[in-house]
């Protein structure tokens, strides 16, 4: 259907854009950050402690433990929100 779009069927539109351009635009801008931002929030909050307790042995309070977790759990979700704001926008 996409590449239809761009020969045999130009016609097929919605709005200002093909069919190729609203699959390109819904895979760029919505599904890649989505997908993101489930990883981030994934590896931040679910997964962190039983992969902390694999690889030390134990639950560790570090400051770079608590500094990898923040990164990772919180400052990463937020700029991937962030992206994915800008991406809706325009």
């Amino acid at each position: 259907l996409a590449s239809l779009s761009m020969g045999a069927m130009p016609a097929l539109q919605w709005g200002d854009r093909n069919v190729f351009e609203w699959l390109d635009y819904i895979a760029t801008n919505i599904m890649l950050p989505v997908g993101g931002l489930f990883t981030a929030l994934f590896a931040g909050w679910v997964i962190w402690r039983e992969l902390q307790i694999q690889w030390h042995g134990e639950q560790t309070r570090s400051l770079a433990t608590l500094w990898r977790r923040v990164l990772i759990g919180v400052l990463s979700p937020i700029a991937i929100g962030i992206i994915l704001w800008n991406g809706l926008r325009g």
